[in-house]
């Protein structure tokens, strides 16, 4: 069986999970100065549909193979309902096992989502000698919102495989991936059984057969990568930017950013919807950068102390470069949302609403002075007080308390050292890994 290199322990497009990363995860990412909301209305509008960390394009038919294995009503009752998620969880956990069964001695197959709790039942099992398993060990804290269902769920339900609120196939692509998936990789019926009925078993010589041909690592069978490079083109936008992606491969070294100006310049009187809205995402990644630059900045100066005289953040020279720099940013990206004339762009842009009044009042302030500091600072207050953890309000990480700024909550940073450049700042992640994982287990096909 032919291997895939998406799945390697080297490769550079595994996603990342930082605390201001807002990979579509279940709940909400950290986001401390509410930025998530516009970028990921500007992320669909180059890869609508898609997300992040749903980017492991084999689990897409293992969604849809574990749906075709339990009731096929086309109006299911709320048990029947139930009865199709727990077939896609028991498929889902002997899935996962038996991807780690069919990895080389000391490997991990990176990529599969509770991989940590797979190694642990299939060392439990070594350690007792047996020869078969059921499917009722655990997977992930919360398999259901963490595993196949949750992550991989909305983006199926947005491509038509599957209808979100009932696992239920459409049959002209959820139906077929699901049955290409079951035929391609030979499952064993002992799976197939388990994964209908959990009190049955299944011996892991075949788990571990299966996984060579089903797991991460395996490339996909004929159908199922028709199937999928279909559901990757069938929205317009989508197919388009997959297609500017294609022709234009990442050079070594390139950042998505770099790579997204590069494609930008080409698709200029060629695309200019997707080319005016990638000038938006540049800029407003200009701004959030630079914003998020000042808020660590800050941070940082609390210091061991806690806090800082607010003299000493309008003195500081970074702060000041910044406050600039954040101003420009500000001018830049609203000449380009000026310069978005395309319908489907101008009726989505009330969701930048927020940040753009936000961004606006930073732009008012003078960079001289902290005015802009106190901006930044004022709108973290905002947005974690619009949050809430078991009723409550978030409280700010660090707020304007009299002549000083004040760490509240001791956060860890993912800037390391002493922030002092934007560039030193990691920009949101534009979907395009995700996309290019999906066009690769395509193959090309139609």
């Amino acid at each position: 069986m032919a291997r895939a290199t998406a799945a390697r322990s080297d490769d550079p497009l595994l996603p990342f999970l930082t605390a201001y990363d807002p990979s579509d995860l279940p709940g909400t990412s950290v986001d401390p100065l509410g930025f998530d909301r516009g970028y990921n209305f500007l992320a669909d509008q180059i890869l609508p549909g898609l997300t992040n960390v749903a980017r492991q394009p084999r689990y897409f038919g293992l969604l849809c193979a574990g749906a075709l294995l339990g009731p096929t009503s086309n109006t299911p009752t709320r048990s029947e309902v139930t009865a199709r998620q727990a077939a896609v969880l028991r498929l889902e956990r002997l899935w996962a096992l038996a991807n780690v069964l069919s990895a080389a001695p000391g490997e991990s197959p990176l990529g599969v989502r509770g991989v940590r709790y797979a190694e642990a039942h299939r060392d439990a099992l070594s350690r007792s000698g047996a020869r078969a398993t059921g499917c009722e060990f655990q997977l992930l804290g919360r398999q259901v919102q963490y595993g196949v269902v949750g992550i991989y769920g909305n983006v199926a339900h947005g491509m038509r495989l599957v209808d979100r609120a009932t696992l239920g196939l459409t049959e002209d692509h959820g139906e077929r991936l699901g049955a290409a998936f079951l035929e391609e990789t030979r499952i064993p019926r002992a799976v197939k059984e388990t994964a209908r009925d959990g009190h049955r078993e299944v011996g892991l010589d075949a788990l571990r057969e299966w996984g060579a041909r089903a797991g991460l690592s395996a490339m996909p069978g004929a159908e199922e990568a028709r199937v999928l490079a279909r559901a990757l083109r069938q929205d317009p936008v989508r197919a388009r930017m997959a297609a500017a992606l294609e022709e234009r491969p990442p050079k070594k070294a390139e950042t998505e950013l770099v790579r997204l100006a590069r494609i930008e310049k080409a698709l200029r009187g060629h695309d200019e919807e997707l080319a005016r809205a990638i000038a938006v995402i540049l800029q407003y990644e200009g701004c959030y950068r630079a914003a998020l630059l000042l808020f660590e900045r800050v941070r940082w100066m609390c210091g061991a102390s806690g806090a800082v005289p607010r003299t000493e953040l309008a003195a500081d020279s970074v702060l000041r470069s910044v406050s600039a720099e954040l101003r420009e940013a500000v001018s830049r990206l609203e000449h380009a949302i000026t310069s978005a004339t395309a319908p489907r762009f101008r009726e989505g842009l009330p969701r930048m609403q927020d940040v753009r009044a936000f961004l606006e009042a930073a732009k008012s302030c003078s960079p001289a002075g902290g005015g802009v500091t106190m901006t930044v600072i004022a709108r973290h207050a905002d947005v974690q007080h619009g949050k809430f953890d078991r009723g409550q309000r978030k409280l700010p990480w660090l707020e304007a308390q009299g002549a000083h700024v004040c760490l509240t909550l001791a956060r860890s940073s993912e800037v390391s050292g002493e922030p002092t450049t934007s560039e030193g700042i990691r920009p949101h992640e534009y979907r395009t890994a995700a996309a290019e994982a999906l066009a690769g287990a395509g193959g090309g096909a139609q």
